[in-house]
């Protein structure tokens, strides 16, 4: 682990005021658990690494249709995952650098030629002058990009169960938060395929999210050498519709490109447009068969881990 890693753990805050419970509807308390993350998730992430070593899934093989290929990718695996995050989260960015990071091929971008290095995190915020100063706390860990924060009137801390402390205000799907949320992963993948040319693969993991990289590594290394589309499908199984639950999904780098050129016509202002208006899974689903059935993507092999626990969400 680096030191600067080291330091990030020893600096971050372990106190935070408890707010009261909002009252939110069923579906409101829905949405907010499944895309915040719960003020537990430090203690859960730590008893989730205890058990990593030992942890085998449900099912070892996953569900793979789609495009044929010949040819596996193999072991030469280089994945970027960006994990957006809020700057009020210390307890969220330590959980996961103490955890899961420390394991074995986990390494910062700037190692990517090594080659027992394949998964390079990367913690993505907004353009806050609080979330910039923690990017830039975080050097080559985290990623300050043009998304608007939600504003300080929200009183938002990005915890499940405690958004909408402000009155007359809702959670995590109002507009404000949605922009934030959805903007980190539209603005992640045009980020990522830019900076990182040397990717195999791109993938968005969301905060509240605990992966097992050992058997999404061996995923990836028996899927295509390109064209690949991983994540727990949902909306459809024939790799013509549909999306990849937005929790975590990877798609390979070289579909990123032609991915991009069906957004930029679709929706040529993403946060002044409809983009935004759209979950970030589906959006990034439809945009991506809709490239492939226009002829702007090749055909696509979709890897279905739906039924293989290849991470847990939420925590």
């Amino acid at each position: 682990m680096s030191l600067l890693i080291l330091a990030l753990l020893t600096s971050a805050s372990a106190l935070r005021v408890s707010d009261p419970k909002p009252k939110l509807s069923l579906w409101e308390s829905v949405f907010d658990k499944w895309t915040r993350p719960s003020p537990e998730l430090p203690q859960k992430f730590e008893e989730h690494w205890k058990a990593e070593a030992t942890y085998t899934p449900p099912n070892t093989n996953i569900q793979t249709y789609g495009a044929q290929f010949a040819e596996k990718h193999g072991d030469a695996i280089k994945l970027v995952v960006g994990i957006p995050m809020m700057p009020s989260q210390p307890e969220v960015l330590k959980a996961h650098m103490s955890t899961w990071m420390t394991g074995e091929g986990i390494c910062d971008v700037n190692s990517y030629n090594k080659p027992d290095c394949h998964i390079f995190p990367v913690f993505v915020y907004g353009n806050s002058s609080a979330a910039a100063a923690k990017a830039s706390e975080l050097g080559i860990h985290g990623v300050s990009l043009p998304v608007p924060e939600p504003t300080e009137a929200l009183k938002d801390d990005g915890y499940a169960t405690r958004a909408g402390n402000a009155p007359g205000k809702g959670p995590a799907n109002i507009k404000e938060r949605a922009i934030s949320m959805r903007g980190k992963s539209y603005e992640w993948f045009k980020h990522a395929s830019q900076s990182f040319k040397w990717a195999t693969h791109i993938g968005k993991m969301d905060s509240d999210a605990f992966p097992h990289f050992k058997w999404i590594l061996k995923d990836l290394a028996s899927g295509p050498k390109q064209n690949a589309y991983w994540g727990a499908a949902m909306g459809g199984e024939e790799c013509k519709q549909g999306f990849m639950q937005g929790a975590f999904y990877i798609e390979s780098a070289n579909l990123e490109e032609c991915r991009q050129k069906q957004v930029d016509q679709d929706f040529p202002d993403f946060y002044r447009g409809r983009g935004w208006q759209a979950h970030e899974d589906g959006f990034f689903g439809d945009s991506l068969y809709k490239a492939m059935n226009a002829g702007k993507c090749p055909p696509v092999t979709c890897m279905n881990v739906r039924r293989s626990k290849r991470y847990i969400h939420p925590v």
